[in-house]
């Protein structure tokens, strides 16, 4: 990764614009829903980078942060999983370029099984860029959860309207509690993000105390 992750204002804003596009096509959906909205703990820019965190197995909600918005398209209703997974590719598009950071390796995975669902209503050309897209796991080990990382770097654990009980996600899902898995997936975006600023730039990227401390 080394220095490349820096760059320049304008490629986050374009980012950000081609997202803001996404949203405004979401809403002439009727099965996919959206919503943005800007965080307020700071971040770290302009650096070449975005957190993506998913909800569901499988995903109902693809919620990314970058800069100091995030963003989020998701289902209601699980019949439509396929049209959510459009949007899906739509967003990995748009962050193509960008360092991808996830807390786990299940964005991976899932990204990969993403490819071999789409087969058969894209060209395999349309699909390759997934194949290439540069996503890194942040967690330390298997083993570590969130909120044990925000207590490692004695970060204020803020509160989640699940408690952290990703397995809580499909039943909450079920019964129309989407409230409470937003807010739970702007929680593991945030903390995920003060993470990156607390423990993983610092190790890899020399600079960043200088620059961004």
């Amino acid at each position: 990764m080394n220095l490349d992750i820096y760059c320049k204002p304008t490629v986050i804003n374009d980012v950000l614009d081609k997202l803001d596009a996404l949203v405004a096509i979401s809403k002439g959906c009727p099965h996919i829903f959206s919503c943005k909205k800007q965080i307020e703990n700071g971040s770290i820019k302009p650096m070449r980078y975005a957190i993506m965190d998913l909800e569901g197995y499988f995903p109902k909600l693809l919620g990314v942060l970058i800069s100091d918005f995030i963003f989020q398209f998701y289902i209601k209703d699980a019949t439509h999983q396929g049209e959510l997974f459009e949007f899906f590719l739509d967003v990995l598009w748009v962050i193509k370029d960008l360092y991808i950071f996830s807390f786990s390796q299940w964005e991976t995975r899932f990204i990969n099984i993403l490819g071999h669902r789409l087969l058969a209503s894209h060209e395999p050309s349309e699909l390759e860029f997934l194949g290439n897209l540069t996503i890194i796991d942040s967690q330390d080990n298997y083993y570590e959860s969130l909120t044990s990382t925000m207590f490692s770097l004695n970060e204020q654990v803020s509160p989640d309207p699940i408690l952290r009980v990703s397995r809580n996600v499909d039943p909450l899902f079920r019964l129309g509690y989407f409230d409470l898995i937003i807010g739970h997936n702007d929680n593991c975006l945030i903390s995920t993000q003060t993470l990156l600023r607390k423990r993983f730039f610092k190790v890899n990227l020399l600079e960043y105390e200088c620059r961004y401390k």
